[in-house]
């Protein structure tokens, strides 16, 4: 939390929307980890009938750049066929810390 709290300043106007404060995995009633291939852990997460992939990226300067560049890309890119981000967050609780991003 107190990364971002000297992060926030510096975050894209765009993600302040999508950013979900407190938000954490232990938020989801159900986390499953997918195997996909991708260098990044993928979850599929469940909480009521909402069901979400989320995507993590462990805390460090290059993986905090890189999580927001995918989500400017995908934020930018308005087509049927590309997914929506519907959250962008930290979890403060896992170790390592990590930020991640959810789609549907």
């Amino acid at each position: 939390p107190e990364v971002m709290r000297e992060m926030r300043a510096g975050l894209p106007e765009w993600v302040l929307h999508l950013w979900r404060e407190g938000h954490t995995l232990a938020s989801y009633s159900r986390v499953e980890t997918l195997n996909v291939a991708s260098r990044n852990v993928v979850y599929k997460v469940e909480d009521g009938e909402h069901v979400a992939v989320v995507k993590e990226y462990p805390l460090a300067s290059a993986s905090l750049g890189t999580c927001l560049k995918e989500a400017g890309i995908l934020h930018r890119l308005r087509h049927p066929h590309i997914v929506e981000i519907q959250a962008i967050f930290e979890d403060s609780e896992k170790q390592p810390p990590c930020f991640y991003i959810e789609m549907p």
